[in-house]
């Protein structure tokens, strides 16, 4: 602990960054905002061999579309209760390891269908209470694990990626306005 401490706050740039480490777990608390790519480069290296990541409460807007490609041996990712409006295609992709992604309580708007492209082992995706109003019809191809989908309170109208949920056990949609289901 006191060598990752010692990192971090050797670093000017980030000096305001805590970074808290138990149970092979890092928490980030206070505002995350990474001012260059060495920060970022450091950040990543930190966590790169962590199994459970929590971004929650940090205020994020945007996310780098290489943010978490070294996050192999993450199993728990949540990053809830944030600002953020999408996920860039292929985010998740090296999170070969992932079995839990939350991202409840943010703006996301739309899912791609490369978004998840990758969580091979992804087990559950919460994406409760977003402004989802569009999930393209290849979005879970790749999620061939997935067992809990949880998408309650969303703006969602039009579902036809079901198709490709074959060992989903959990659906939760209550609070949109489904009028078409194909």
């Amino acid at each position: 602990f006191y060598v990752i401490f010692k990192i971090i706050f050797d670093i000017p740039s980030i000096t305001s960054q805590k970074i808290i480490c138990y149970n092979e777990t890092i928490s980030y608390s206070g505002f995350i905002e990474i001012c260059n790519k060495y920060d970022f480069l450091i950040l990543r290296r930190l966590i790169s061999f962590e199994r459970n990541l929590f971004l929650n409460y940090r205020e994020l807007n945007e996310i780098r579309p290489n943010a978490f490609e070294s996050l192999k041996s993450v199993e728990f990712f949540l990053i809830s209760h944030n600002k953020i409006k999408y996920f860039p295609d292929f985010l998740f992709s090296n999170m070969i390891n992932l079995e839990r992604l939350d991202s409840d309580d943010n703006l996301i708007e739309r899912i791609q269908n490369e978004t998840f492209r990758g969580l091979i082992k992804c087990k559950t995706l919460s994406l409760n209470r977003n402004r989802i109003k569009s999930i393209q019809h290849n979005s879970f191809e790749s999620l061939i694990m997935l067992r809990n989908l949880y998408l309650e309170k969303n703006f969602i109208q039009y579902l036809d990626f079901l198709i490709f949920l074959v060992n989903l056990n959990t659906l939760n949609l209550a609070g949109n306005k489904i009028e078409l289901i194909k």
